[in-house]
């Protein structure tokens, strides 16, 4: 996939994530915030060349060649982080680990902030 369309899924995904938090399916919504993530690194990465199979090859070459080479800010790491680790509790966890609106929302909000920002990076 190119730069440009694993931006425009990334894009797709926040605003599926929206509608998911809407009619109140926060674990799906917040998986969803995850990818929306997910696939804006997978585009920074694709800049060098890069394409890991797996999320954590994204978020190790992502911390590499972006955070540790101060290239992006730090909280991004960060941000990235709490949303994988929660992403995966929602999609996992058989009781879908007792999500509700307030983390649908925060996590949805750090994915679109989190978006926004390797967009503007990117062009």
């Amino acid at each position: 996939m190119s730069v440009e369309s694993l931006l425009a899924r990334a894009e797709k995904y926040l605003q599926t994530a929206a509608l998911l938090l809407e009619t109140g399916d926060y674990a799906s919504s917040i998986s969803r915030s995850f990818y929306a993530m997910l696939f804006a690194t997978r585009a920074t990465l694709r800049t060098h060349e890069l394409d890991p199979s797996t999320h954590k090859g994204v978020f190790t070459l992502f911390n590499k060649h972006f955070i540790q080479s101060n290239e992006l800010p730090r909280h991004l790491s960060g941000t990235l982080r709490r949303a994988m680790d929660t992403r995966q509790l929602a999609d996992y966890a058989e009781d879908e680990a007792g999500f509700g609106e307030e983390d649908a929302t925060s996590i949805l909000e750090d994915a679109q902030h989190f978006v926004e920002h390797l967009r503007r990076y990117l062009t």
